[in-house]
Protein backbone atom coordinates (compact mmCIF):
# COMPACT_ATOMS: atom_id res chain seq x y z
CA UNK A 1 0.00 0.00 0.00
CA UNK A 2 2.48 1.80 0.66
CA UNK A 3 3.30 4.26 -2.86
CA UNK A 4 3.43 7.56 -4.60
CA UNK A 5 7.19 8.88 -3.37
CA UNK A 6 7.75 5.90 -0.88
CA UNK A 7 10.64 3.14 -1.93
CA UNK A 8 9.28 0.00 -0.34
CA UNK A 9 5.97 -1.76 0.10
CA UNK A 10 5.84 -2.15 4.27
CA UNK A 11 3.43 -5.12 5.24
CA UNK A 12 2.84 -4.24 9.08
CA UNK A 13 -0.21 -1.80 8.71
CA UNK A 14 0.71 0.20 11.74
CA UNK A 15 4.33 1.01 10.45
CA UNK A 16 2.98 1.85 7.00
CA UNK A 17 0.40 4.22 9.51
CA UNK A 18 3.36 5.77 11.34
CA UNK A 19 4.90 6.49 7.42
CA UNK A 20 1.54 8.33 6.17
CA UNK A 21 1.13 9.76 9.61
CA UNK A 22 5.15 11.52 8.99
CA UNK A 23 4.65 12.54 5.10
CA UNK A 24 0.88 13.78 6.43
CA UNK A 25 2.16 15.62 9.18
CA UNK A 26 4.65 17.12 6.21
CA UNK A 27 1.83 17.86 3.82
CA UNK A 28 1.78 15.09 1.27
CA UNK A 29 -1.57 14.96 0.10
CA UNK A 30 -1.02 11.06 -1.41
CA UNK A 31 -0.16 9.96 2.16
CA UNK A 32 -2.90 12.20 3.57
CA UNK A 33 -4.98 10.06 1.10
CA UNK A 34 -3.40 6.44 1.74
CA UNK A 35 -3.92 7.31 5.48
CA UNK A 36 -7.61 7.62 5.23
CA UNK A 37 -7.55 4.79 3.15
CA UNK A 38 -6.03 2.35 5.55
CA UNK A 39 -7.95 3.59 8.53
CA UNK A 40 -10.95 3.33 6.66
CA UNK A 41 -9.93 -0.17 5.35
CA UNK A 42 -9.09 -1.94 8.94
CA UNK A 43 -10.91 -1.85 12.03
CA UNK A 44 -7.44 -2.48 13.51
CA UNK A 45 -6.92 1.18 14.25
CA UNK A 46 -9.84 2.14 16.58
CA UNK A 47 -10.23 5.24 14.28
CA UNK A 48 -14.49 6.02 13.18
CA UNK A 49 -15.29 5.54 9.45
CA UNK A 50 -16.04 9.58 9.21
CA UNK A 51 -12.43 10.88 10.68
CA UNK A 52 -11.21 8.23 8.04
CA UNK A 53 -13.49 9.98 5.73
CA UNK A 54 -12.05 13.55 6.43
CA UNK A 55 -8.43 12.77 5.77
CA UNK A 56 -9.30 11.67 2.08
CA UNK A 57 -11.42 14.54 1.79
CA UNK A 58 -8.46 16.84 3.22
CA UNK A 59 -6.27 15.45 0.37
CA UNK A 60 -9.13 15.94 -2.12
CA UNK A 61 -9.62 19.82 -1.19
CA UNK A 62 -5.86 20.02 -1.72
CA UNK A 63 -6.27 18.94 -5.51
CA UNK A 64 -5.51 15.07 -5.08
CA UNK A 65 -6.96 13.26 -7.65
CA UNK A 66 -7.18 9.85 -6.36
CA UNK A 67 -9.23 11.30 -2.95
CA UNK A 68 -11.32 13.02 -5.15
CA UNK A 69 -12.44 9.97 -7.70
CA UNK A 70 -12.50 7.65 -4.50
CA UNK A 71 -14.93 10.40 -2.41
CA UNK A 72 -17.07 10.60 -5.71
CA UNK A 73 -16.77 6.28 -6.06
CA UNK A 74 -18.38 6.36 -2.77
CA UNK A 75 -21.02 9.02 -3.45
CA UNK A 76 -19.60 11.26 -0.60
CA UNK A 77 -19.62 14.10 -3.47
CA UNK A 78 -21.49 14.54 -6.50
CA UNK A 79 -18.60 15.58 -8.71
CA UNK A 80 -14.89 17.04 -9.35
CA UNK A 81 -16.57 21.06 -9.03
CA UNK A 82 -17.65 20.55 -5.50
CA UNK A 83 -13.73 20.62 -5.09
CA UNK A 84 -12.87 23.19 -7.03
CA UNK A 85 -15.57 25.70 -5.29
CA UNK A 86 -14.35 24.06 -1.70
CA UNK A 87 -10.72 24.50 -2.76
CA UNK A 88 -11.31 28.13 -3.91
CA UNK A 89 -12.18 28.94 -0.26
CA UNK A 90 -9.24 26.67 1.30
CA UNK A 91 -7.28 28.81 -0.65
CA UNK A 92 -8.43 31.93 0.55
CA UNK A 93 -8.04 30.78 4.27
CA UNK A 94 -5.09 29.51 3.47
CA UNK A 95 -3.47 32.91 2.35
CA UNK A 96 -5.35 34.56 5.22
CA UNK A 97 -3.73 32.39 7.76
CA UNK A 98 -0.38 33.10 6.39
CA UNK A 99 -1.14 36.76 6.30
CA UNK A 100 -1.15 36.67 10.09
CA UNK A 101 1.99 34.41 10.48
CA UNK A 102 4.16 36.83 8.53
CA UNK A 103 2.41 39.48 10.74
CA UNK A 104 2.97 37.86 13.51
CA UNK A 105 6.75 36.98 12.44
CA UNK A 106 7.29 40.55 11.85
CA UNK A 107 5.95 41.83 15.45
CA UNK A 108 7.55 39.41 16.73
CA UNK A 109 11.33 40.50 15.43
CA UNK A 110 9.98 44.17 16.10
CA UNK A 111 9.52 43.48 19.62
CA UNK A 112 10.93 40.17 20.80
CA UNK A 113 9.17 37.59 22.35
CA UNK A 114 7.79 39.24 25.67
Amino acid sequence: MIENGFDAFIPDPFKAADCYEKAHNNKNTDATFNLGLLYLNSERFGVESNEALKLINEAALKGNTKAQEHLINIGYVNSRSEFVHANLQVSESDSELEEEEEEDEIRKSEFGNL
